[in-house]
């Protein structure tokens, strides 16, 4: 990847982070940019479940 493609990535990113957090770019220059991305690759399919509740919502 050359980095003329790395800085766009990185722009594309920032633009990403604007519209979809509604962060400022102050927010976006001063957080870490390994939590950024984990907010974004996040899923709502990898919330752990209590066992316990999936249990108790199988025998329901």
């Amino acid at each position: 990847m050359n980095a003329g493609n790395q800085l766009n990535d990185i722009l594309l990113f920032e633009k990403q982070c604007l519209v979809e957090l509604h962060l400022s770019f102050s927010d976006i220059e001063n957080a870490s940019f390994y939590d950024l991305i984990e907010v974004f690759n996040s899923r709502k399919e990898d919330k752990i479940i209590d066992p316990l509740e999936l249990f108790k919502s199988l025998n329901s």
